[in-house]
């Protein structure tokens, strides 16, 4: 009669699964094909990453040649900015310049008492004759008026006066020191330009005194010294340096 075979129990199963699994985890084909299947995967990784990198190099490659593109476009964008600031700022100063010289034979006379019907004319005449001693005929006199808006309360407008030639006028600019201390102010007829850059020169504190000659500037101004200088003020760039 044969022998009855022994009944195989969980715990028989399991002794026998923990034996064979430390057969294998400790056998070196099974450490090398761990080993293997992990170098396998992280060298897929690694190359993985290479490649991201790689594409990340390009783009910030192709980024550093658009930024340089376009910052050397911004500095000719700039130069070309500043050429036609320049330029624009030349055409102003052309035109200044144009304005001035028409209007190189006018004086503004300041501090002439207005009166209602007055013939303006007559008046300079008038003026001429008896506070700087000069004769003006009808014909030198090309034409006269007030300037600026007749305000109820206001002082008395300037009288705008345009001569038939330059030698005329400077006969009155040259007599004018005559009007000290009586009110009446005789000045070139400068552009709005130069009225606000002198106006700006007489601000200075170092501007003892200015005036203009033929729309021209003039400053005297003091030194470090406690010495007077005259200077030209063509621009604001010059009170700059004042």
């Amino acid at each position: 009669m044969p022998p009855k075979s022994q009944k195989i129990t969980k715990e028989t199963m399991a002794e026998v699964a923990s034996l064979v699994t430390t057969e294998l985890l400790l056998s070196e084909e099974f450490k090398a094909a761990i080993e293997k299947t992990v170098f396998n995967a992280i060298q897929k990784k690694v190359e993985t990453i290479h490649d991201l990198l790689d594409k990340m190099e390009s783009r910030c490659y192709d980024l550093e040649q658009k930024v340089d593109e376009t910052l050397k476009e911004n500095i000719g964008l700039k130069q070309k900015i500043s050429q036609m600031g320049e330029a624009q700022q030349r055409i102003q100063n052309s035109m200044n310049d144009m304005e001035q010289y028409s209007r190189r034979n006018n004086v503004r006379i300041f501090g002439i008492k207005e009166n209602e019907g007055e013939n303006i004319c007559e008046m300079i005449k008038s003026f001429a004759e008896e506070k700087l001693s000069i004769t003006l005929e009808d014909e030198v006199i090309d034409r006269c008026h007030r300037v600026g808006r007749n305000y109820p309360g206001t002082s008395h407008r300037p009288i705008l006066v345009k001569f038939t030639s330059y030698q005329h006028k400077q006969k009155l600019i040259k007599a004018r020191r005559k009007l000290k201390a009586t009110g009446i102010v005789i000045k070139e007829d400068l552009t709005q330009e130069n009225a606000k850059l002198l106006h700006l020169t007489q601000k200075k504190e170092k501007v003892k005194n200015c005036w203009t000659i033929d729309g021209r500037i003039i400053a005297l101004v003091k030194t470090s010294d406690q010495q007077e200088t005259k200077i030209n003020i063509n621009s604001s760039t010059d009170l700059l340096k004042l």
